[in-house]
């Protein structure tokens, strides 16, 4: 009874999307997958596919929302069997730039690795492997004049469980998955790290021989053992490459200097009336002047278990002068440990002109996981149209306090309400050290929450992207929007 009734889910799923959608070319076939774009009654383009397999990341991929995978916009599955509609992405996959020897430069090569460190610290975060990691299945976007990255194509993923001693499906490409990838173990996030590295010695050419190489080679030992045993491992060797080489140097010049002690110390003990050498500490307060040592508070953090969002538990509600109820919920870990220095950008949230998130200025770290809980009381909200009224708004200051430019800054912003949700870019200007700029979102830009299982209630998502490796605080927040019945 129960499979006909998960078959019966399967078929009603498929009715749906067929009276929704109507597809215009065949993508890629296999005899486990059809894939197929298509188009919805609004000319916009999305992906279908219908997968002969079970288990698959796409429910909680479409939970965690828009980022460096395809928005899931439709999920179902049964045991055996799995159809999804998700974002199109257009652009250009690494495999169309290996074609034509269109190879990475080092600098660009490290800026989207880094876009891809930190959408699969969240993936891995929620026990997620792609382990398909290759250059067909990743997509550059061009926005705002600046490179983004996306990692489609999530058939081969798993989710890691911890009982089992070795993967139950042996997937991937020849070429990019590591060995434990064919039954030599379980996967886990090394082995994604295997394959990025081997993806990017491929899009920085065989003759390639900068510090990128080091990196990558430690992404691509065949024990796992010996690779970056993290995705945040990895992040921090690429921020971080200049500060462990003057560490280096650091050290070799402690070595030397503790070699010219030692030998001193035999030279003055038949010749102490000739010379008396600087102290240790000044010797060392010398090679701290030349290659600044890094603090203790420096060091890459460790990739934290999964704790619950912000917005699983809320704040209890209190009239405010607006008739509506706003609380900051407080940060549940996922603080980023980076040193700032002078190189920080500062984003601070208004909504309708009252500050959202004050209590993070007191960090000296970004954090990234705080939110905003509004309510609306139904005699305010029940006179609107489909829209949040004009006149609200939220703004994001910015402020360039390091020594280079930010350049190519845009903020993105879409909304999930259960049934649907939608999304925009704001672009702004290049700001000079020094400089500052403002974001401006029309809340009536998006539609109001839909009504789903009998609550009127939206998240409203921010993200500030930019070119640059400056620290930024602010980075991102979420707004949830609650529309009282009573």
């Amino acid at each position: 009874m129960g499979q006909e009734t998960s078959k019966t889910a399967i078929q009603l799923a498929e009715e749906f999307i067929q009276g929704k959608y109507e597809k215009v070319r065949l993508l890629h076939q296999t005899d486990k997958a059809e894939v197929w774009l298509a188009v919805d009654s609004t000319g916009s383009f999305v992906v279908i596919k219908n997968i002969k397999l079970a288990n698959l990341p796409y429910s909680m991929l479409k939970a965690m929302g828009k980022a460096l995978w395809p928005e899931v916009i439709y999920c179902a599955e049964n045991e055996a069997y799995t159809i999804v509609v998700e974002e199109f992405i257009n652009g250009k996959s690494f495999e169309e730039l290996l074609e034509n020897k269109r190879y990475l430069t080092e600098t660009r090569a490290k800026a989207l690795l880094l876009q891809l460190c930190d959408g699969l610290i969240m993936l891995h975060r929620k026990g997620i492997i792609h382990r398909d990691i290759k250059p067909s299945n990743i997509i550059l976007q061009a926005v705002g004049g600046h490179d983004f990255v996306r990692l489609i194509d999530y058939d081969a993923a798993r989710i890691v469980k911890e009982e089992q001693k070795e993967d139950t499906r042996l997937l991937g490409t020849k070429g990019y998955a590591p060995p434990e990838q064919y039954g030599y173990g379980q996967t886990d996030q090394r082995s994604d790290i295997y394959s990025l590295g081997i993806t990017f010695k491929e899009m920085l050419g065989e003759n390639y021989n900068g510090w990128l190489r080091s990196i990558l080679q430690k992404c691509t030992e065949v024990d796992a053992r010996s690779r970056y045993q993290t995705v945040t491992e990895l992040k921090s060797d690429l921020l971080h490459h200049r500060r462990n080489k003057l560490l280096k140097v650091a050290g070799v010049a402690v070595i030397s200097i503790a070699a010219v002690l030692v030998l001193w110390s035999n030279w003055q003990y038949s010749h102490q009336e000739k010379i008396i050498p600087p102290a240790v500490e000044e010797i060392m307060e010398e090679v701290k002047e030349k290659v600044p040592l890094p603090s203790v508070e420096e060091k890459a953090p460790e990739v934290e278990a999964d704790k619950p969002s912000s917005q699983e538990k809320l704040p209890s509600a209190q009239e405010n002068k607006s008739n509506t109820t706003e609380s900051n919920t407080a940060p549940q870990g996922n603080m980023a440990d980076v040193e700032t220095g002078e190189n920080a950008v500062y984003a601070k949230y208004y909504k309708n002109g009252e500050r959202l998130g004050g209590w993070t200025d007191r960090f000296d770290h970004p954090i990234t996981n705080w939110g905003t809980y509004s309510e609306i009381p139904p005699g305010l909200w029940k006179n609107w149209g489909d829209t949040y009224p004009a006149g609200w708004e939220v703004r994001i200051t910015v402020e360039n306090k390091s020594n280079k430019p930010w350049e190519n800054p845009y903020l993105s912003v879409w909304t999930k309400d259960g049934v649907g949700g939608e999304s925009k870019d704001y672009f702004g200007k290049t700001l000079a050290p020094g400089g500052s700029d403002v974001f401006v979102v029309p809340l009536s830009d998006f539609k109001l929450p839909a009504l789903y299982k009998d609550k009127r209630r939206q998240e409203i998502f921010f993200t500030l992207h930019a070119t640059g490796d400056q620290v930024l605080f602010g980075e991102k927040t979420n707004i949830t929007f609650v529309l009282k019945n009573k």
